[in-house]
């Protein structure tokens, strides 16, 4: 798999912000990053095979960790890769942020990973209801990255949206810098 590192972290997003995880830092994306990603560590990436990965892994986990956390870019992109590594069967559990955009992907690796986040992409709503279709029973919340764009009525359809396949399942709205208001986003999605 192509990698920008394998480290400890703590995770500073979503529904796991301040756990300690390993994390897998993917390299490639198919979508613009919400977050600028450094240029140069991208270039550092390079290919690590399952059993190098494991083998860090077991040194890493010497220490305490929620999960191993699947990030970065899309780890879907390299399904084939990442079903190699998931079948190591590790101890720790593995969490799994995709962006949703590659439901046929995410159908073949989810009964390997055991819990999920999943970014609303709100131009590619039909792939994100169906990949969240996919996980309705599993682990997962949701994310969605607020900005100057996102208006409280998109955010009332998308709670609504996620609420339909089931109403469990927790938004988490993750506002950037630019995003003036994030409360009433918030309120919109109760």
């Amino acid at each position: 798999m192509k990698l920008v590192s394998l480290d400890t972290h703590i995770q500073n997003k979503g529904l796991y912000i301040g756990c300690r995880q390993i994390l897998l830092d993917f390299a490639l994306s198919n979508i613009a990053y919400d977050y600028p990603v450094d240029p140069k560590a991208l270039e550092k990436a390079r290919e690590w095979s399952a059993e190098e990965i494991v083998a860090k892994i077991s040194g890493l986990t010497k220490t305490r960790h929620h999960s191993i956390c699947l990030g970065g870019g899309e780890p879907l992109l390299q399904v084939d890769n990442l079903k190699t590594f998931l079948e190591q069967k590790l101890e720790t559990p593995l969490y799994l942020e995709t962006n949703g955009t590659l439901p046929k992907h995410l159908d073949e690796i989810k009964d390997m990973v055991d819990l999920f986040a999943l970014s609303l992409k709100p131009q590619f709503i039909k792939e994100f209801i169906e990949s969240l279709l996919l996980l309705k029973d599993k682990n997962v919340f949701v994310r969605l990255v607020s900005s100057r764009e996102t208006t409280p009525k998109s955010v009332e359809t998308y709670a609504k949206m996620i609420a339909e396949v089931n109403k469990d399942i927790v938004l988490i709205i993750e506002p950037l810098r630019e995003c003036k208001e994030p409360m009433p986003l918030q309120a919109m999605a109760e």
